[in-house]
């Protein structure tokens, strides 16, 4: 049977696919998932799956929603299901909540070890993002209002869970962190591994977390087209030396970025803008 996808208007052209339902209940409502190279798998409706095929067509190459345009950017946005990424074993999932389109991810594996980073605004909707998980921890990369302001309200849902962020972020939220994330620590999560990195500048000591080698969540770091913000051109030389130090330098093009607000991007696709981003200090 072919459809348009007539509550959300991601392809042009779909497959409606049937599935059982104890396997329903395990994606959340509305959700699209695409694998860990960007190809769409399905979204899910409030009936069935939806699944892709893109012989039958897309939106323009490289659009918003089109199959070119989501191996770049995963995205997502008000109004908009969330992004589930597939990476073998482990799942990150893409969530836009607030006014400023902030990125509120999920990172879990198949047993339902699982953490939150940046618990930003909607709790409710965080909150049912994480159902029927073992939250082992609420993660924040920075401590910037706009990251924090489901936090506390997300750990009374999880109290069981974690706070953790670098020395200094935690000093600065709303919760008491239960402890501190240094630069260069690998942590488990029941069986779910992560990396931090620490990139300075932005904010005293922000977090990037590297999933499975190949995906890093960088707070307001790293944006597709440059840096974060930074208060002085001193703390934008910490910046960006850190970013490229600790980033560029050490892992491959390949490597998606996926920042603290709107769309996703590579390391590739940001690499050759180095230049240019140190000569304008931003």
């Amino acid at each position: 049977m072919l459809t348009g996808t007539a509550d959300n208007d991601m392809f042009s052209h779909s497959d409606i696919v049937t599935v059982p339902r104890d396997f329903r209940t395990n994606v959340p409502l509305n959700t699209l998932r695409v694998s860990a190279h960007g190809t769409p798998l399905y979204r899910r409706s409030r009936n069935a799956y939806v699944r892709s095929n893109p012989l039958l067509g897309s939106r323009k190459p490289g659009g918003v929603g089109s199959v070119e345009g989501m191996s770049m950017t995963y995205h997502t946005g008000a109004g908009l299901p969330p992004v589930t990424i597939d990476l073998d074993d482990t799942r990150i999932v893409k969530m836009s909540v607030g006014s400023m389109d902030n990125n509120v991810y999920l990172i879990e594996n198949n047993l339902g070890d699982a953490v939150i980073v940046d618990a930003a605004a909607e709790p409710e909707r965080v909150a049912e993002l994480a159902a029927g998980k073992t939250v082992h921890a609420i993660i924040t990369t920075h401590e910037h209002h706009d990251h924090i302001g489901a936090l506390e309200t997300v750990h009374h849902v999880f109290p069981e869970a974690e706070i953790l962020a670098t020395k200094e972020t935690g000093a600065a939220l709303p919760v008491e962190a239960t402890d501190s994330l240094k630069h260069g620590e690998v942590r488990s999560f029941g069986d779910l591994e992560l990396e931090f990195i620490v990139l300075r500048g932005h904010t005293p000591a922000g977090l990037a977390i590297v999933v499975e080698g190949s995906h890093i969540l960088t707070g307001d770091s790293l944006f597709p087209g440059g840096v974060g913000k930074t208060p002085s051109e001193q703390a934008f030389f910490l910046l960006f030396n850190d970013v490229r130090d600790r980033l560029f330098e050490r892992f491959d093009n390949d490597t998606i970025i996926h920042p603290g607000h709107g769309n996703s991007t590579t390391l590739g696709d940001e690499r050759p803008k180095l230049t240019e981003w140190e000569g304008r200090r931003w």
